[in-house]
């Protein structure tokens, strides 16, 4: 039936509406992050043979045709010594298809390329699509799919490996007001990633957690049954609603139920021992400062004048989070994150939207951490306080 079906299914943008349905369910929505993510690339190989490949203006010297004898539809072809490439040979198969090679030293392939959003809360593909093959589509498909995400007054960060490192793509991401994660590429140039990016402790983690985007390409190309193929079709520069944003799809949804709290390493109740922005006496300001990380995807930070609910989500040995406060009336809101350190602490970026970003840390709180901390009865203010001192 979806042979028959294909072209209505195509047109009418069904998967991509089968995502935004996907996303919008409760149950997923809670599990997705607006404030970070990562970005990819993959190549998908089309459906047609190199065979298929012949000169735009006919045959050209013999090369590439079939025998003179015979031999069949699908007879041998000698290319040998004919020089291809997509201004002057193009596939009689798939005609949007186009000769890409991975890196130097590979061959050519007729591909297309699959691109992926994902948010890096919990991996979860948020906006997949499928272009043309060049040297630029990793980059104008990047900004096709996080630009919607961009309008807001809160800068959002973008992931990406070093293919993405590129002055013009930088400065675009900025003008939207994404901060790019970009990974550098100082292999004989000068990346346009500084350190202006580099410096903040997101910097890394969004280094660390890109790299989760390969798992969706994977079970798309494996368990999804995509392989490495895409039948032929007619396409413009973004193609909507093909089996690579399906298997994205399918792969949001399979992961909805991936949370596993109880595999989280930073379950439990932890004491705030220091932070870069404020000294320990306000930190302690009327009780002891700490974190509490619940298996309910719930939990808790209270600091100085702090009190704020955590919306919590889970990897082995990280949590991100969103926190809301209210300041006389009116709630204050951020988001942040918390990472196991070799030393069995943990190290808290806690971000307020529009202000500050404050680096904190903690360790376990036990019955023998309990008088570690004691409270000042002579409170500093710090630089970025909510209710003032």
């Amino acid at each position: 039936m979806f042979s028959k079906n294909r072209d209505r299914l195509l047109e009418g943008d069904i998967a991509a509406k089968f995502l935004a349905a996907v996303l919008a369910q409760p149950k997923v929505k809670k599990l997705l992050s607006t404030d970070f993510f990562s970005v990819d690339g993959t190549l998908i190989e089309a459906w047609a043979s190199m065979k298929s490949v012949k000169p735009k203006g006919g045959p050209s010297g013999g090369h590439g045709e079939p025998p003179a004898d015979g031999g069949g539809r699908n007879a041998e072809a000698d290319f040998h010594g004919e020089r291809r490439s997509n201004e002057t040979h193009t596939s009689t198969t798939d005609p949007d298809a186009r000769l890409y090679r991975k890196g130097r030293g590979k061959e050519a392939r007729l591909c297309f390329m699959g691109h992926g959003l994902m948010e890096n809360r919990h991996g979860l593909p948020v906006e997949a699509c499928l272009t043309l093959a060049d040297g630029h589509a990793k980059r104008v498909a990047a900004l096709h799919m996080i630009e919607p995400r961009a309008d807001r007054p809160r800068a959002i960060t973008l992931g990406a490996d070093k293919a993405y490192d590129a002055e013009d793509f930088v400065n675009e991401l900025r003008s939207m007001k994404v901060t790019p994660h970009v990974a550098q590429n100082t292999n004989g140039r000068r990346s346009a990633i500084n350190r202006r990016t580099t410096r903040h402790g997101g910097y890394a983690v969004s280094q660390r957690v890109r790299k989760r985007i390969e798992e969706a390409f994977g079970w798309i190309k494996t368990v999804a049954g995509q392989e490495t193929r895409t039948r032929p079709r007619r396409v413009g520069l973004h193609l909507r609603g093909c089996r690579l944003q399906s298997g994205a799809i399918a792969e949001a949804a399979g992961c909805a139920d991936m949370t596993a709290p109880a595999g989280c390493q930073l379950i439990g109740r932890w004491r705030i021992i220091e932070a870069d922005l404020w000294d320990r006496g306000y930190l302690n300001l009327g009780r002891p400062a700490t974190i509490t990380i619940g298996a309910d995807n719930n939990g808790e930070i209270a600091f100085g004048a702090l009190q704020a609910g955590l919306d919590l989500g889970y990897s082995p040995s990280m949590v991100f989070f969103t926190w809301a406060a209210c300041d006389e009336m009116d709630e204050v809101t951020g988001d942040g994150h918390a990472e196991l350190l070799d030393d069995g602490s943990i190290e808290i970026t806690f971000a307020y939207h529009n202000g500050d970003e404050a680096i904190l840390k903690a360790i376990r709180q036990t019955s023998s951490t309990d008088g570690v901390i004691g409270v000042s009865p002579e409170p500093r203010c710090g630089r970025l306080l909510l209710y003032g001192c």
